[in-house]
């Protein structure tokens, strides 16, 4: 039987154990080592990897043991377009995963941003006392990856791998970062450049005074300071440059706390501006989201 975890990792029952496994394969990624040593983990990849593995391009199985989240990811988004009744396909370059439907060319791109690094780094999750959310931190690295894609995406189209008139879309997973999303998907404060919730009241010039009820509203922002120096916009759907990417797919959630129906932890995002337009009838087994007029509504 083909396996994801192909070094045959010993069964480890304690911290203690797994530690000294780390050690030993102190060159491979952390979450490879665990899940292939720890029994229900290996098991839930292993599920995936047995659907996966006819589309999977040469270099995976030597990759995942050091970039296990980018490549489960890749690997489990493949697995939903599959359970869904999507015919996929992929190769040893290019976009991660290729689909072609109802006469369009889809492209997917995946990326599963790391912690960073610097002042700007998305801390570890502290397990004691009260500790915030480093929000900031986190749309800082969702936007690096989008900026990332996108520098990705022009490479294929200037080699002929993707054609101008081909669907792009950029599939973003977050669980590196470990926290919860706060007031919404953060990835919607990286595309239309949305900052925090706010209360407001309306006020007459000629009553000098407030009128109505408070109502709230998410202030607008479009680009964000780094404590390092310099700032990074946060309004990428906003950008005509960025036309031609169709959507992104996001999801905040670890592959391994991945639910029983698999995509249910995902959402797509339309591009209000995109050149070439994803209809929400192609993938509609995702919770999806639009621009219609001037408001962001699920559809």
């Amino acid at each position: 039987m083909t396996t994801l975890f192909t070094d045959n990792f010993p069964t480890v029952r304690s911290d203690k154990e797994l530690n000294v496994l780390k050690a030993q394969y102190s060159a491979y990624d952390e979450y490879y080592i665990a899940s292939g040593s720890i029994p229900d983990r290996k098991q839930r990849f292993e599920e995936l990897y047995k659907t996966y593995e006819p589309y999977a391009d040469r270099h995976f199985l030597r990759q995942v043991k050091k970039n296990f989240h980018q490549r489960t990811w890749e690997m489990y988004l493949a697995c939903v377009f599959i359970a869904n009744g999507i015919q996929i396909s992929s190769s040893n370059k290019g976009p991660d995963i290729k689909i072609f439907k109802n006469g369009q060319t889809i492209w997917i791109e995946c990326i599963a941003p790391a912690q960073g690094t610097g002042p700007d780094r998305v801390p570890n999750v502290q397990t004691e006392g009260l500790h915030s959310v480093p929000e900031d931190e986190m749309v800082l690295r969702l936007s690096a990856a989008l900026k990332e894609k996108f520098i990705k995406y022009q490479e294929y189209l200037s080699k002929g791998i993707v054609a101008p008139k081909d669907i792009f879309i950029i599939a973003v997973n977050r669980g590196n970062f470990d926290y919860p999303d706060t007031d919404l998907p953060l990835i919607f404060k990286c595309l239309f450049g949305l900052g925090h919730l706010t209360l407001s009241m309306d006020f007459s010039p000629e009553k000098g005074e407030t009128v109505g009820s408070p109502y709230s509203h998410y202030s607008q922002r479009i680009s964000l300071v780094k404590k390092q120096g310099g700032s990074v916009p946060m309004n990428f759907f906003g950008n005509t440059a960025h036309a031609g990417i169709s959507a992104v797919i996001y999801s905040k959630e670890f592959v391994l706390r991945h639910p029983k129906r698999l995509g249910e932890d995902c959402i797509l995002v339309h591009n209000p501006l995109a050149t070439n337009s994803l209809s929400p009838d192609t993938f509609r087994f995702f919770t999806q989201h639009k621009v219609q007029g001037e408001e962001l509504v699920k559809i």
